[in-house]
């Protein structure tokens, strides 16, 4: 007795539309948009490390730099707020979406 079987495929993904891309608002003044961005290296020793650049959008000044092997929350707040009393308070913050920034220490 022969059983015939069909391949079974796996479940279709469903497709996420494509968002409409803006251009981002390009500021006619200093310190309206600061962003915020992590980046992250490896040491020749393996070890990685991590950098929170803080640049002001509208002259692309680099307001600030925090390099560490561990940024916490508490850390980056620690540097927005020395970095506020500084050079006052942004209108805005931009980030992306990463996990960096869903603490509720920054919201």
């Amino acid at each position: 007795m022969c059983i015939e079987s069909t391949p079974t495929s796996a479940p279709r993904k469903k497709r996420v539309p494509a968002r409409v891309k803006q251009p981002l608002a390009v500021p006619e003044a200093a310190n309206v948009y600061w962003s915020l961005d992590f980046t992250s290296d490896v040491l020749t020793d393996g070890r990685r490390f991590r950098t929170l650049n803080v640049p002001e959008d509208h002259n692309r000044e680099l307001l600030g730099v925090e390099i560490d092997f561990s940024l916490p929350a508490s850390r980056v707040v620690r540097v927005l707020m020395r970095l506020v009393e500084y050079h006052g308070c942004p209108t805005q913050l931009r980030t992306d979406n990463g996990p960096e920034f869903i603490s509720s220490k920054l919201h």
